[in-house]
């Protein structure tokens, strides 16, 4: 007998401009927004987080832009972001970026009730992709996930990379309470990502499919996403990397990357 859970609460919203609806997915909401992301000088970045805001605030939504993520987010950042989350009352969260700025974001969500955080025991106690944890906080907030990049899937898993620049550390927190609400998934946002980068994202996704066919906890659903993710990344990714405006490949990477998630979240990574 096949016994299997699966859970994928996250709403996708998948599509060409897609980003333009930002808006109207935000207001049920709420009025008052914390868009994390990287530095807002970020050059290929940039012009994206101006135009987010701006469509924020057309939708009478009020932004606070916190732009401090750091790759692999350290706790004093995560912490720092709670701080002011809490400090300006924010109703919902839009992760905008890579999986750094949609893991930061899904920190803020769950753990912004907490006066002092336990890394070490949260470490230790959400280890498990497959448990059904306790709230960390009575309530989460909401979280809009938007990738700009087509590779870790952070969007639609409940994982969050935390790390310890000083110690060196960096640790794989589980917990779902820490799906987004919604993973807007704009293909175009991709289209500027350089070729180096898109290799090692597309490559990042691959490995989510391949390894999490392969766990023992894999059921006929994850191996459906698995397969069709490994098989339009083998198809596609050599062919990206030579034309990277391609706008069809960049939604066949999207939505690979996107499956692979899916995949990860309901069965877990393993060393192929």
């Amino acid at each position: 007998m096949n016994n299997f859970n699966f859970f994928s609460p996250t709403r996708i919203i998948f599509g060409k401009n897609k980003i333009e609806d930002l808006g109207n997915i935000a207001a049920r909401y709420g009025k008052k927004c914390m868009l994390v992301t990287t530095n807002k000088n970020e050059p290929a970045l940039k012009d994206l987080y101006v135009k987010a805001i701006n469509i924020l605030e057309s939708a009478n939504i009020a932004v606070l832009h916190f732009d401090e993520v750091l790759p692999n987010p350290p706790i004093d950042i995560i912490e720092k972001a709670i701080a002011l989350a809490n400090e300006n009352n924010i109703d919902f969260l839009v992760g905008l970026g890579g999986g750094s700025s949609i893991d930061t974001a899904k920190s803020i969500s769950i753990f912004h009730e907490v006066d002092k955080i336990n890394w070490s025991e949260a470490y230790q106690k959400y280890t498990s992709p497959f448990t059904m944890y306790e709230k960390i906080s009575s309530k989460k907030i909401p979280l809009i996930a938007i990738p700009t990049t087509a590779g870790t899937g952070s969007e639609v898993t409940q994982a969050m990379m935390v790390s310890e620049y000083e110690n060196n550390e960096k640790n794989c927190i589980f917990h779902n309470e820490a799906y987004p609400e919604v993973a807007l998934i704009d293909p175009t946002l991709c289209l500027t990502i350089p070729k180096r980068l898109t290799a090692a994202t597309g490559f990042d996704a691959f490995c989510h499919a391949f390894e999490s066919y392969l766990r023992d906890e894999a059921s006929d659903i994850t191996k459906a996403f698995g397969i069709i993710a490994i098989k339009d990344i083998i198809n596609t990714l050599p062919k990206l990397v030579n034309d990277l405006g391609n706008y069809e490949y960049r939604e066949t990477m999207s939505k690979a990357a996107c499956f692979a998630g899916i995949s990860l979240a309901n069965a877990a990574a393993t060393l192929p």
